[in-house]
């Protein structure tokens, strides 16, 4: 394969990196408020939080695509198949790592709370200032490392018509009668991006694993 059919995939590989970069950016905070609900929030909210995300997780993210993207219009809403990927994995993302902040808020140590009570600090700063930044700092390997995947799933958006790295790259391999070189280049992109992240996630790892816990508590007026 030559340099420049290898360069075709170009624009596949951004729509993968466009799509996983929006799946992230809405799946965080999304699942850091659903933990926050989860463990803070009241019975009538918890509940149906409690249902979503068991729907989120438990459906295959390629039937919650399908759904959307070809259910959604029965009921007069249409999404384009890369705004109906973002939705889906956004949903499947978000459930997960909804229970993943719960547990990280949960693991936060009592003592904590009780100091900031006993100092005054208002329930919100508590939580923005002190109890979050614990929470996020356990939770950055395991986030790291569900990115990972969210970037590898991106390619079920093949089967919807994105043309994303797989799409793109089987669509060229069936003009140039090179399938299996095209997707072999194909899952070394991935491998990359794979091995990039993992990479990341053992280096974070490595600077908080061992580290003396230091905690701050800032109180505002």
């Amino acid at each position: 394969m030559s340099l420049e059919n290898a360069l075709t995939l170009l624009p596949g590989l951004a729509m993968t990196l466009y799509l996983w970069a929006a799946v992230m950016l809405i799946s965080i905070p999304a699942g850091l408020l659903l933990g926050y609900l989860l463990n803070e929030g009241p019975a009538p909210v918890r509940w149906p939080i409690v249902v979503v995300t068991q729907i989120g997780r438990g459906f295959p993210a390629l039937v919650t695509l399908y759904l959307i993207y070809f259910g959604l219009p029965e009921f007069h809403l249409t999404l384009s198949a890369a705004a109906a990927l973002i939705a889906a994995f956004s949903l499947t993302t978000a459930s997960y790592l909804a229970e993943v902040f719960r547990s990280a808020l949960a693991a936060v140590p009592k003592g904590q709370r009780e100091a900031t009570l006993a100092l005054g600090v208002p329930g919100w700063s508590r939580m923005m200032f002190v109890i979050v930044p614990q929470a996020v700092k356990m939770v950055v390997t395991p986030v790291i490392g569900f990115a990972a995947l969210v970037l590898q799933g991106t390619s079920l958006a093949y089967s919807i018509g994105v043309r994303e790295l797989l799409g793109v790259s089987y669509s060229e391999g069936t003009v140039t009668f090179s399938v299996f070189d095209y997707l072999v280049l194909a899952g070394a992109f991935y491998l990359a991006a794979y091995l990039v992240l993992t990479w990341a996630a053992a280096a974070v790892r490595r600077r908080t694993v061992g580290q003396p816990a230091r905690q701050t508590v800032r109180i505002l007026d």
